[in-house]
């Protein structure tokens, strides 16, 4: 259809309430790391830990491990999301499932309804 896409970025979406998540269509979670995701065993070790310090080098271990620790678990956020997109490999794999799910949304849309 002619109808237009918007990709919007939300880390935090599901921390930010219900009410958000009603906003889209289709919620696509991109995540590292959901093989035994418990939310309480987050180590210095995890993808999710390294990550973040490359991200953020001025944050201390414990205030990286904090602010994982504050999040929904990522297996959790897994299970509400519509589509979800493992990002624990390198940039190609995710830019090729990223297009696979972009080309299906996409064709999807006109036999969806509102929804896409």
């Amino acid at each position: 259809g002619g109808r237009p896409a918007v990709v919007v970025d939300v880390p935090l979406l599901y921390e930010s309430g219900n009410i958000m998540k009603h906003l889209f269509g289709c919620v696509i979670l991109v995540a590292c790391g959901l093989d035994g995701d418990s939310g309480k065993g987050t180590t210095t070790d995890s993808e999710q830990f390294k990550r973040l310090r490359k991200r953020n080098p001025d944050l201390t271990e414990e205030q990286c491990l904090d602010r994982i620790k504050s999040q929904i678990p990522i297996a959790k956020k897994a299970s509400m999301a519509d589509v979800v997109i493992m990002n624990d490999g390198p940039t190609e794999n995710l830019e090729d499932q990223v297009k696979i799910v972009w080309n299906n949304i996409i064709a999807a849309r006109g036999t969806m309804g509102s929804e896409y």
